[in-house]
């Protein structure tokens, strides 16, 4: 990958930031990495550094899809459970 399609992925990647799954990516592709183990203080500034390595060792559909993956199964889709007093006309008396 040359500078200009990293850049651009980094770009488009860095407007929803998520370190914190970034930071499990990285962790399970390269627990040597630098980033990994250098202090921030700066969570914005460490969130891009995550993300800039994450970059050299992860696809950016690995990224989105980590990233996506991990919300859909934490929490349920909305309107997914009917409400416990809610029946059907069918199931009324």
């Amino acid at each position: 990958m040359n500078f200009l399609e990293k850049n651009a992925l980094y770009n488009r990647l860095k407007k929803s930031n998520d370190p914190v799954k970034d930071r499990a990516l990285l962790e399970a592709r390269d627990p040597e990495c630098q980033v990994l183990k250098s202090k921030y203080f700066d969570r914005t500034r460490e969130a891009n550094a995550i993300l800039d390595a994450l970059l050299n060792v992860a696809s950016a559909d690995e990224i989105q899809s980590n990233r996506l993956g991990k919300k859909v199964s934490s929490k349920s889709k909305p309107g997914s459970k009917k409400p416990g007093g809610v029946k059907k006309k069918s199931e009324r008396k």
